[in-house]
C-alpha cells in the first residue's frame, strides 16, 4: 500500500498531475493501468506511455451517474475518463527511459532517481540518442589499422 501511495504522490506531484481530487483521479487512472510503482515504469516504452494516455482519457465501459439521483438502480453513463496533459505525457515518457537505463545498470529507480531535475536530463538523452545517425560503412576510414 506504501508503494501505492508513493506512486501516486510521485504522479501528482513530479509528472504534475495535480494535487487537487483531479490529479488524484488521473493518477489512480494511470496507476490502474498498471504504472503502480517504480519499477513497474521499466516495463514501459516510449510507445507504451503514448498508448496508455489515450486509455486513461478514453477507458470505456459505464459508471453510474453520480449526478442523477433517483430511487432503483442508477442511471449508467459513458466513463469520460481523465485527461492527462501534453507535458505529463512527455515526463512519464521521460520517466520510463530513465527507469529502464537504471534497470541497465542494476540500480532501482525511486522518486530521487526519476527526480523533476532528472527526468529533464533524461528527456534530452532520449532526444538525442533517437535523432543520432549511425555513420555509413562509407565514412569509414581506409587506413589499415596499424600493427
Amino acid at each position: 500500500m506504501a508503494a501505492i501511495a508513493a506512486i501516486c504522490t510521485y504522479l501528482r506531484e513530479v509528472i504534475g498531475l495535480g494535487a487537487d481530487d483531479n490529479g488524484t483521479n488521473r493518477a489512480n487512472a494511470i496507476i490502474d493501468e498498471g504504472l503502480d510503482s517504480f519499477d513497474a515504469f521499466q516495463n514501459f516504452a516510449k510507445a507504451d506511455i503514448k498508448a496508455l494516455c489515450p486509455s486513461v482519457r478514453k477507458p470505456g465501459s459505464m459508471i453510474d451517474d453520480l449526478n442523477h439521483a433517483g430511487a432503483g438502480d442508477p442511471r449508467q453513463v459513458p466513463n469520460p475518463g481523465s485527461r492527462i496533459p501534453a507535458l505529463c505525457k512527455t515526463k512519464l515518457i521521460a520517466a520510463a527511459y530513465g527507469a529502464q537505463l537504471y534497470e541497465q545498470i542494476g540500480r532501482q529507480p525511486n522518486d530521487i532517481s526519476l527526480s523533476a531535475t532528472r527526468l529533464v536530463a533524461f528527456r534530452r538523452h532520449l532526444e538525442t540518442v533517437e535523432s543520432h545517425d549511425d555513420p555509413s560503412p562509407s565514412h569509414k576510414s581506409e587506413r589499415p589499422l596499424a600493427s
